[in-house]
């Protein structure tokens, strides 16, 4: 059996996920079908049952969603898997990816971060980086390319 003192919490929550036996997942958490995300169906029934179980740690189901976003899982807002979750390294196809899961870590000082990287002219500083070497802005989705003044 799976024990708290030697798994992660994305390891413990893998394990109930792939847990074979349904009563252990008592029928309140489970896979989408293409495995990618998952759902919690009875949030009440998995807080008195598996959480006990497996997630002594956590006092109730608030405190296993926190864990949830400490961990860089996301909630689906809309369409047919409303209220699942996911993570790109949360899948049932590759329940190994889990292992590289950390916990986020909160940046302090986001803005002064942000200006650090901004010359005076708004565009992107260029540091040591080699000539055309793509790097992500902090914070943006965006892909920027920075030419060496070199």
């Amino acid at each position: 059996m799976y024990t708290q003192a030697n798994l992660s919490f994305p390891e413990r929550l893998m394990a109930v996920l792939s847990h074979n036996n349904d009563s252990i997942r008592a029928g309140s958490i489970t896979w989408a079908p293409h495995g990618k995300t998952f759902l919690i169906t009875e949030p009440k029934k998995f807080e008195m049952d598996t959480m006990r179980q497996f997630f002594k740690d956590l006092k109730n189901f608030r405190r296993f969603l926190r864990q949830l976003r400490h961990y860089g899982f996301k909630c689906v807002k809309s369409g047919g898997e409303k209220g699942a979750f996911y993570h790109v390294k949360f899948r049932r196809d590759k329940p190994h990816w889990c292992l590289e899961m950390r916990p986020y870590e909160r940046q302090q000082n986001n803005t002064k971060f942000r200006e650090s990287l901004r010359t005076e002219n708004g565009s992107l500083k260029n540091s040591s980086r080699h000539e055309h070497e793509t790097v992500r802005p902090y914070l943006t989705g965006i892909t920027v390319r920075l030419e060496s003044s070199e």
